[in-house]
């Protein structure tokens, strides 16, 4: 192969694609794919989770990117309970139950309450809007996350990430 007219450049660039080292242009295209599918899945109430979802870090040493949700300021700290569940639904599969009481308190159904889970006012004064219950089932999972780096992995074919290792090796 060493007489063949670009022979050198050419095992060159076959290297470079058996390596298959990603480029961090490349890894970075793939992570805001996996942003934007998780924030078109991600539940709505408020919209807050949906704000936290971002592409944390892309490093092309270890060909590995970080998407997260959630903050670490602690006001969205609820990503983990929407995508895996809770009570039964949950990692734990057990029901969730009070620990420093009998039973734990929520708003009723139908119960008018703030986004902060208090009741308006008008519920105080009327004395009631309260459930009680020894314990609940929890919350299903809806997985956001998971399922968009997924479809991020069948939308971003190979062929833009091959052809860019491939022209960037010489």
């Amino acid at each position: 192969m060493d007489g063949l007219q670009g022979s050198r450049e050419l095992r060159e660039k076959l290297i470079a694609l058996q390596n298959g080292t990603a480029s961090k242009a490349v890894l970075r295209m793939l992570g805001q794919e996996v942003v934007s599918l998780a924030k078109s899945k991600v539940p709505r109430k408020t919209g807050n989770l949906d704000r936290t979802i971002r592409l944390d870090e892309v490093s092309a040493d270890r060909q590995t990117i970080l998407v997260v949700a959630g903050s670490t300021n602690g006001r969205v700290g609820y990503a983990q309970y929407v995508e895996f569940g809770t009570g039964i639904y949950g990692p734990k599969r057990r029901p969730i139950v009070p620990v420093r009481a009998k039973a734990l308190r929520f708003p009723a159904a139908g119960a008018s309450t703030r986004l902060s889970g208090n009741l308006t006012s008008a519920q105080r004064r009327a004395g009631g809007g309260w459930q009680f219950r020894r314990s609940v089932r929890g919350r299903k999972a809806t997985p956001f996350l998971v399922p968009a780096a997924a479809e991020a992995m069948r939308n971003v074919g190979l062929a833009p990430a091959v052809i860019k290792v491939w022209n960037d090796a010489s």
